[in-house]
């Protein structure tokens, strides 16, 4: 096994692996010893223990995980450089973002509209002797004479050592542990093609660093460069010891040049994690298992009522769990859906998904994976991308997560419940939450031609995303489709947790974020209007072990409250005030000492209108709300009739209509939302309106105080763009 050099957070421990090593006196007191309190430990936590701890992700192909390190980056801008083709290295890259023992800058930049193939690198090379400051003074020549005025597309990163170690606090190793981790090499970042990377794993105990394991990746080879790579190492040879775990990658070249290895590969470790192979105690936590099925509406499933046989699986699951009847989303697309489901907070307080906002969910919001983690859970998700990508802050307290392949693809149900499958078979020895999402009732409605052929003569096409006016007969049936092909994917997945024993033990949630209009008010998709297609969505729960197992429930409920259903199932603390409740008093009845007191929902939409025939670079803010009784309904929608007036090819400006429309509804009447009996019922109107305004400013207060930092909606990237266009979102 090869040497290497042991950087334990608070001094340098040099010698051989296989060797003695010796460590000089630590330069702050050691912490206290680390015994594994669940059945799993940690190790990114213990090598930046206490207030060092942030979450380090590194994403590679389309999963993110927790990892070790993280090489600093900015990501791409233009730059307009300097009269003699130069940029100040300080432009690219903040001096306070660069780790200590940094040795240079990698900059990376091409002309504008130039492919990615004539991109230019460059290494600006940093001398320790030069601080922080210097940087400011360091230029990089990324444009000749002729050019030296012309906009570059620049991106840079920072260059360490080629040799990088870590290693943990002291930790307790339980029985029949193994080490679990993944290791990784990011692409892009390739110079030539001469290097590869070593990663090593060992123990350091009592002084003495053994080696466990040496693995070497080649970025050239099929398969190896921007993936993860799991792998484990039995440690049960050391049971009951005190130990560190110790960490070391390095890239090697055929003439060993540190500095020219360091600007070519950057290898990663990602969430590595001490597991106990002893039998679980019996009084192990239960899991928690959340499947998102996107853009599904209640009224299609056989379990709410509809003729037709789209679902017989989750039709067979809702009998052994409990339906709620009357499950309203807080808002009519996925991202602020999603979003409210993982912190509890209502759309308008965290923001995630409003246009003024921004898409990604800020991290100064504790999430449901973060609190789940918190008390001991491994977490992970495997989505299917698009408004729930890791980089839209989503990944926020999971270990690992997943984007899926690309939106461009589809039916890609299968494959995302598979991947979670394969990762329960790895990790359901240990008290878990695990995320599964899948858009597959979302647009385009292109399933298998043995559903599709149960419900149309018609084979599915894409072009219904172009022109869905022209397809009006056949959307429905081929939404039918989509749904049926869906349950079949979920239950394939429902027998494999039985047959895993996983449902016993385990609390599993079935949810959709919104619905789908389907011409029922003469369009289709979501975000148009807040009607009940596109907000009642199927929330149905299952309870582990003797708790009540099956029932309906006709309370009007949303599915915010499922962060606070889930945290007073688990006791669970969380810090931050929530709009959240529990549903477990309706679930219990008589017998819960608890109330639910919710008998208002709002729902909330706000997306951009850009240049819809309405003017020149014409912009506006739209946006709808929505506040549900059991009985009534009010919707009041912004700029009403922009939209309409551009489909009919009538250029307007913002000012040439109302601030707002209102609607209110008798929900008892069938059908419901037909009929506006706003000038029946002006009381009713003036009494919701009222509402409705307290409401929004609450939730400005409440989004000011959560987020005190003004924020404004971050760029979107080229896959984020894509991924979104490919929804039918852009």
């Amino acid at each position: 096994m090869k040497s290497f050099t042991v950087h334990l957070r608070s001094g340098i421990c040099a010698g051989l692996l296989l060797g003695v090593v010796a460590c000089g006196p630590r330069d702050e007191p050691s912490a206290p010893l680390q015994t594994p309190s669940t059945d799993s430990i940690r190790i990114v936590e213990q090598v930046h223990p206490g207030e060092a701890w942030r979450e380090i992700k590194v994403q590679l192909g389309h999963e993110t995980r927790n990892a070790l390190f993280a090489h600093a980056r900015v990501p791409s801008r233009t730059k307009r450089p300097a009269a003699d083709g130069t940029l100040g290295l300080s432009e690219l890259i903040a001096a306070d973002t660069l780790h200590p023992e940094a040795v240079g800058v990698l900059v990376t930049h091409a002309a504008m509209g130039a492919e990615a193939r004539d991109e230019t690198n460059l290494l600006a090379e940093l001398a320790s002797e030069q601080g922080e400051a210097a940087i400011d003074a360091i230029r990089v020549a990324v444009g000749g004479a002729d050019d030296a005025q012309a906009q570059r597309r620049v991106r840079a990163r920072e260059v360490l050592p080629s040799l990088w170690q870590f290693a943990s606090e002291e930790v307790v190793i339980p029985e029949q542990a193994t080490l679990s981790f993944a290791i990784g090499i990011e692409a892009g970042l390739l110079l030539d093609d001469d290097g590869f990377a070593a990663f090593r794993v060992g123990v350091i105990r009592d002084g003495e660093p053994i080696g466990l394991f040496e693995e070497a990746l080649d970025p050239r080879a099929s398969g190896e460069a921007d993936r993860w790579h799991t792998r484990s190492v039995d440690l049960s040879a050391y049971a009951g010891a005190r130990v560190r775990i110790a960490f070391e990658s390095e890239t090697l070249r055929p003439d060993r040049s540190p500095l020219a290895g360091a600007t070519l590969l950057a290898p990663v470790f990602g969430n590595p994690v001490v597991k106990s192979g002893a039998s679980p105690p019996a009084s192990r936590p239960p899991n928690v298992i959340l499947i998102s099925l996107d853009t599904l509406r209640a009224d299609h499933l056989g379990s709410y009522g509809y003729a037709l046989e789209t679902s017989p699986n989750l039709d067979a699951f809702a009998e052994g769990a409990i339906l709620f009847e009357k499950a309203i989303a807080p808002s009519s697309w996925t991202t602020p859906s999603h979003a409210s489901i993982f912190t509890g907070l209502h759309p308008g307080a965290h923001g995630a998904g409003l246009e003024r906002v921004g898409n990604r969910m800020r991290p100064e919001l504790t999430t449901l994976a973060e609190v789940a983690r918190a008390h001991g859970f491994q977490t992970a998700a495997y989505t299917e991308g698009g408004a729930v990508r890791a980089s839209f802050g989503f990944q926020q307290g999971f270990d690992q997560y997943s984007d899926g392949p690309s939106r461009r693809h589809y039916r890609l149900a299968g494959r995302t419940f598979d991947d979670a499958t394969e990762w329960l078979e790895q990790n359901a020895d240990q008290p878990f939450l695990l995320f599964v999402h899948t858009y597959e009732p979302h647009v385009p409605y292109i399933a298998p031609r043995k559903f599709w052929r149960r419900f149309s003569d018609v084979e599915p096409t894409t072009e219904m995303q172009k022109d869905p006016y022209r397809f009006r007969d056949e959307l429905p049936a081929w939404y039918d489709a989509e749904v049926a092909y869906t349950d079949h994917v979920v239950g394939v997945f429902l027998d494999r947790l039985e047959e895993m024993d996983l449902l016993e033990n385990s609390l599993v949630v079935v949810f959709s974020d919104h619905g789908e209009e389907l011409f029922d008010h003469g369009s289709v998709g979501h975000r148009s209007h807040l009607y009940e297609e596109v907000l009642h969505v199927p929330l149905i729960l299952r309870l582990p072990g003797q708790q009540p197992r099956a029932g309906r429930v006709e309370r009007l409920v949303t599915t915010t409250d499922l962060f606070g259903t889930i945290v007073d199932f688990m006791e669970w603390d969380v810090g931050q005030a929530r709009d959240s409740m529990s549903l477990l008093p309706l679930i219990r009845g008589a017998d819960s000492a608890e109330v639910y007191a919710r008998d208002l929902v709002h729902s909330l939409i706000e997306i951009p209108l850009r240049d819809h025939g309405l003017g020149e670079e014409v912009q506006i803010r739209w946006s709808a709300n929505a506040l549900r009784t059991l009985d009534e309904k009010y919707i009041r929608t912004s700029k009403p009739w922009v939209t309409e007036l551009a489909l009919q090819g009538v250029a307007a400006t913002p000012d040439d209509v109302p601030d707002y429309s209102e609607a209110f509804f008798d929900m008892t009447r069938r059908p419901a939302e037909l009929e506006n009996l706003a000038a029946q019922h002006p009381d009713r109107v003036l009494h919701f309106r009222g509402l409705l305004e307290r409401r929004l400013g609450e939730l400005e207060s409440r989004r000011r105080a959560l987020l005190p930092e003004a924020s404004t909606p971050d760029a979107l990237s080229a896959a984020e763009l894509a991924d979104l266009e490919a929804l039918g979102y852009l």
